[in-house]
């Protein structure tokens, strides 16, 4: 696929445009997958990156309300691990969210729509079940995200406390997680340890969702050879991005590296600006 792809872009008429951007993206799995330097893969999520900058648009208007992750999340999380503060930027104008109007009630009714469509409790509504927790979470998580994409230290903490206060409330279903509810739970404690300053707390976090992500996409690959034949999805951008965002708040996760070998996303923390194990 990797030389196939490299005939393809030595003729591209223009390397941002929306049909290049799974391209990229299959690209970075492949060289992830191949065990290439983090270097190399960081620059496909790159590319990908520029892509979504140009064209995030699309997504919002292709992918239907409760798609958080096609619409919003996954060109976030490429672009923060890509680390070009311009595309961050753009990406974020694009397909971010801002947290306090979200927070405050006074978001736009199209946003209004999207939200309402992965939780009540943005509109007064009680959660009911762990799809409710899922989507409140998730939308928090898009918040802080969002934040960290517009350089707005408040409206990270703002969308980082409402989360760990949902987080801890709904304790009981949370406890033991797994699949989408146990990824989306994993993610917000990473957060929490981010802004708490916690780097021990930061790499534990980022630790259970790499091995939250490896599980799911191996049971797809079980289901779908096809998927592990090209390694479609494997790099775990969520991973990357809390990575990224970790240094972009200060907090170093390199002195506990030690004994993480088997967590493959962890080795990129020194290419997403962690220091070397102590």
């Amino acid at each position: 696929m990797l030389a196939e792809s490299d005939e393809t872009l030595r003729v591209y008429i223009n390397e941002t445009h929306m049909s290049y951007l799974p391209v990229f993206q299959q690209r970075a799995d492949a060289r992830f997958a191949l065990g290439q330097p983090a270097e190399d893969v960081l620059r496909e999520l790159w590319m990908a990156s520029r892509c979504y900058g140009d064209h995030g648009e699309i997504f919002l208007a292709k992918w239907p309300h409760h798609q958080l992750r096609r619409r919003r999340l996954t060109g976030l999380e490429v672009a923060i691990a890509a680390g070009d503060a311009d595309v961050v930027s753009r990406v974020g104008d694009v397909l971010g969210l801002d947290a306090m109007t979200v927070l405050a009630g006074v978001e736009s009714d199209a946003v209004g729509a999207e939200i309402s469509a992965l939780t009540p409790h943005f509109r007064g509504g009680r959660l009911v079940d762990a799809a409710d927790v899922a989507g409140t979470l998730a939308v928090c998580y898009c918040l802080a995200l969002s934040a960290i994409a517009m350089t707005s230290l408040e409206s990270f903490a703002a969308s980082v406390a409402l989360a760990t206060v949902i987080r801890d409330a709904e304790f009981g279903t949370l406890r033991g997680a797994r699949g989408g509810l146990g990824r989306v739970a994993a993610a917000i404690d990473a957060l929490a340890a981010i802004r708490a300053r916690d780097a021990a707390g930061t790499l534990a976090a980022i630790e259970r969702h790499g091995e939250l992500h490896a599980e799911t996409w191996l049971a797809k690959a079980a289901d779908d050879p096809a998927i592990g034949d090209d390694a479609r999805g494997i790099v775990d951008t969520t991973s990357l991005a809390l990575l990224a965002c970790a240094t972009a708040l200060s907090v170093d996760i390199g002195p506990h590296l030690d004994g993480t070998e088997a967590n493959v996303t962890l080795a990129y923390a020194g290419a997403l600006g962690h220091s070397s194990v102590a």
